[in-house]
C-alpha cells in the first residue's frame, strides 16, 4: 500500500543512495522494487481523502485507512480505453459528496460492472467490479494531491479473460 501524505503520494519518498556490505551502489533495505535507490518514507496516514472530477461537479470522500492499496489498470475492452490507474476500496469506503446528479453510469455485457463518469467533464471517477461486486475502483488520477505518473509502472489486471 501507498500511504496518503498531506502532500500527496510523491512527499512519501525520498532518494537515498547508499553502498552496501559488498561495495554496490545500493542499500540492501530496498524500498522501491523497481528503482531500489528510492526508500519508502512513512507519514502519518490519512483515512478520509477526497476525490472530484476535472470540472469539480463531483466529489468523493474515500475511506482509505491502508492507504492507497491494489493498484492497478485493467486490460478490459473499457478500461484499456480509459488508461486509468485505479485504487481499490471496499463499497462502504466510497461516498459521493456532491454532484450525485452529475453522475452518469456506464454498463454493458453482463451488466455486473457499473462504471461512474461526470456527465459534465465526462472523466471516470469509479466503478463497481465486476469481478469483485462488494468493491468499488476508483481513479488515483482524481484523488486530491496524487500524481499517477508517481506509481509507474502498475500491475495491469485481465480484465479481458472475464
Amino acid at each position: 500500500p501507498y500511504p496518503l501524505g498531506d502532500k500527496g503520494s510523491h512527499s512519501n519518498w525520498s532518494m537515498k543512495f547508499s553502498l552496501d556490505d559488498a561495495g554496490g551502489p545500493f542499500s540492501q533495505d530496498r524500498g522501491c522494487p523497481h528503482f531500489p535507490f528510492i526508500q519508502h518514507q512513512p507519514e502519518p496516514e490519512m483515512s478520509i481523502t477526497k476525490a472530484s472530477c476535472h470540472c469539480g461537479a463531483v466529489e468523493l470522500s474515500i475511506d482509505l485507512p491502508g492507504g492507497l492499496e491494489d493498484l492497478r489498470r485493467c486490460n478490459c475492452s473499457l478500461c484499456k480505453r480509459k488508461g486509468a490507474i485505479m485504487g481499490s476500496a471496499p463499497l462502504s469506503a466510497i461516498t459521493v459528496t456532491r454532484g450525485r446528479e452529475s453522475l452518469g453510469m456506464y454498463q454493458w455485457n453482463t451488466q455486473v460492472a457499473k462504471h461512474y463518469f461526470c456527465r459534465v467533464c465526462g472523466v471516470y471517477t469509479h466503478h463497481q467490479r465486476r469481478s469483485n461486486p462488494d468493491e468499488y475502483g476508483f481513479n488515483i488520477g482524481c484523488v486530491e494531491g496524487i500524481d499517477p505518473l508517481d506509481f509507474e509502472p502498475v500491475a495491469v489486471g485481465d480484465g479481458a479473460s472475464m
